[in-house]
C-alpha cells in the first residue's frame, strides 16, 4: 500500500549480488511469498528494477500479461504461484533448468509446470469445449490455470460461467475397459492397452 520506500529499495538494489549467495531454499521460500502477494504486478517491477533475482526474469517475461493473470485469477479466485512462474519464464520449458541454481522447484511443481504450458499450447479459444477436453486429458487445476494463461497472453475474456463450469465439471467414465476388449477377440498383453488408448484418444 502506497509509495515505496525509496531508501529501502536503494538498499535492496545495492545488495541485490548478495541475495543470490543464499541458499536455494531460502531464495524460493522468499520467492514464492513474493509471487502470491496481492498486487504482484506493481512488486515485480521493483524487484526487477533494483536487480534483486535478476536471474529470474526469462528476456522474454511480458509484465503486462502478468497483471492480466493476477487480474484473472482474483476474478475467479484461482491463485497459483506456478502459473504464475510460467509468465515470468516467458513461457519456456526449460525455465525451471534455467533457474535451478537459484530456484528450488520440487518435482510436483515441475510436473505442474510442464503440463501447464502443454495444456495452454493445446488452447485455441476459450470455450466449453475445449476446457472439457483439458480436464479429461489434464485434471481441472491444470485446466483452469492453462485457461486462465490463455486469457492473460491473448487479452482474452475467461467467462466467469466458463470457469465455474470447469470446477463443477465431473469426468465421465470412460465406457469400455479391458474386458471388452478381450470379448473381441484381443490377446492379454500391451496390444489391450493400445486398443484402449486409441479407442479413447479418438
Amino acid at each position: 500500500q502506497g509509495q515505496p520506500d525509496q531508501k529501502a529499495l536503494q538498499a535492496c538494489s545495492d545488495a541485490a549480488e548478495h541475495v543470490l549467495e543464499l541458499s536455494k531454499e531460502r531464495i524460493t521460500q522468499e520467492f514464492m511469498k513474493i509471487l502470491a502477494v496481492y498486487n504482484i504486478v506493481n512488486l515485480l517491477p521493483l524487484v526487477k528494477k533494483s536487480n534483486i533475482l535478476a536471474p529470474l526474469f526469462h528476456q522474454f517475461y511480458d509484465a503486462e500479461i502478468m497483471g492480466r493473470l493476477e487480474a484473472l485469477q482474483q476474478q475467479h479466485d484461482a491463485l497459483n504461484n506456478v502459473a504464475r512462474i510460467a509468465v515470468l519464464a516467458g513461457f519456456s520449458e526449460s525455465y525451471p533448468d534455467d533457474v535451478e541454481r537459484f530456484l528450488l522447484l520440487s518435482n510436483k511443481q515441475k510436473s505442474f509446470f510442464n503440463a501447464l504450458l502443454q495444456s495452454y499450447n493445446e488452447i485455441n479459444e476459450a470455450s466449453e469445449k475445449e476446457a472439457k477436453f483439458l480436464i479429461y486429458k489434464m485434471g481441472v487445476d491444470i485446466s483452469v490455470q492453462a485457461m486462465l494463461l490463455y486469457g492473460a497472453s491473448h487479452n482474452a475474456e475467461i467467462p466467469v460461467d466458463l470457469i465455474a463450469f470447469m470446477k463443477s465439471w465431473k469426468v465421465p467414465k470412460f465406457p469400455i475397459d479391458g474386458n471388452d476388449i478381450k470379448n473381441e477377440g484381443v490377446d492379454d498383453g500391451p496390444l489391450i492397452g493400445e486398443v484402449l488408448s486409441y479407442i479413447e484418444s479418438w
